[in-house]
């Protein structure tokens, strides 16, 4: 986790997550071709209503990817960001005013 992450507090209906079993998910569910297939990365945080996960790439500091997890072998829908900000600002924020209307 990044001292950044560490810092603040996610809205709901994201929530901090350290468990390794998305990350490996994530690596079977890649196929050959995915923006990610040559990635390492390291989770930071999953929505706690669906498989929507945030990992960190490691090979590039600054950037983020949110996936959205089959649990099947097809190809994850994933959107990279430029930066943490970027994410909390475009996905978080809008996910938590959603998730609150509810």
């Amino acid at each position: 986790m990044t001292a950044m992450t560490e810092l603040f507090n996610f809205l709901e209906p994201w929530k901090e997550e350290r468990s390794e079993i998305y990350t490996n998910e994530l690596y079977k569910e890649l196929s050959s071709s995915h923006i990610l297939k040559e990635e390492k990365v390291s989770i930071v945080a999953r929505r706690m209503d669906c498989d929507e996960v945030l990992f960190k790439l490691l090979n590039k500091p600054q950037k983020y990817a949110q996936v959205h997890l089959t649990w099947d072998i097809k190809w994850p829908r994933t959107k990279i960001y430029d930066s943490l900000e970027e994410w909390i600002n475009t996905r978080m924020i809008i996910d938590n005013n959603e998730y609150e209307t509810e």
